[in-house]
């Protein structure tokens, strides 16, 4: 049974790859609770240790004009505070906290988490390593083959779409992004209504209430979208 509720907890928290036909306003997969930390378990009674995992269901597509890369540098930035342990993905609709400790270290893994994500301190000095190692990010990918194949098809299939551009965005456009606006995006973005928790593994009632207390900060709600609507090509392509 504790593998069932584990399978089920993947599958669905886990990011989707988004299909050109499913483009919407809302990416989330369940209706979400707007004004509640959205929370669901799959406790194992003998594991040694326990796992989170946050989605929020904002990604680089939510990345306003001109500076593309906003979402990946706020997502980085509360990575950064949060401390060893923890993992990141940005992706087009999503961007994905995931953790495990120890079941004696859970609790201060989780608030350490927690602290970053409800409050976190977007350090202005941070912000110019952070921006040099977005960067090299973007190097990286035009280094990798398939990578670079991967985001020139996006581009050439979704130009002019949010879908466009890459999660990390561009040199230009990293270095226009200020401190204010990924405060912005935070604001409008980490929200409980726009937000899913799961834990597994090592898990009791305790700390799945501790979860709840800690994110309980966040604002109500959900971001106010507009739809997405994707133009197709008018005939058949070939990108070389």
């Amino acid at each position: 049974m504790a593998t069932l509720l584990i399978s089920l907890l993947a599958f669905w928290l886990a990011p989707a790859v988004t299909a050109p036909a499913s483009v919407s306003s809302s990416f989330a997969p369940v209706a979400l609770r707007a004004t509640e930390i959205n929370l669901l378990e799959a406790p194992d009674p003998l594991a040694p240790a326990a796992g989170f995992r946050i989605v929020l269901y904002s990604g680089s597509a939510d990345d306003p004009p001109d500076r593309e890369g906003l979402a990946w540098m706020t997502a980085a930035s509360i990575h950064r505070q949060a401390g060893a342990g923890v993992e990141i993905a940005v992706g087009k609709d999503v961007t994905v906290f995931t953790a495990s400790a120890p079941r004696d270290g859970a609790a201060a893994l989780w608030h350490a988490v927690a602290q970053a994500v409800v409050k976190p301190a977007f350090d202005a000095q941070e912000m110019e390593r952070l921006k040099h190692e977005q960067k090299q990010a973007i190097v990286s990918l035009r280094a990798d083959a398939g990578s670079l194949v991967r985001e020139s098809f996006d581009w050439f299939v979704y130009r002019g779409h949010p879908y466009g551009h890459p999660a990390a965005g561009s040199e230009s456009s990293i270095d226009r992004i200020t401190r204010e606006e990924i405060l912005a995006f935070h604001a409008e973005h980490y929200r409980k209504g726009n937000m899913a928790v799961g834990l597994q593994r090592a898990v009791n009632g305790d700390l799945a209430a501790r979860v709840r207390g800690e994110l309980s900060g966040l604002p109500d709600g959900a971001p106010a979208r507009p739809d997405r609507a994707v133009a197709w090509l008018a005939r058949p392509r070939v990108l070389i």
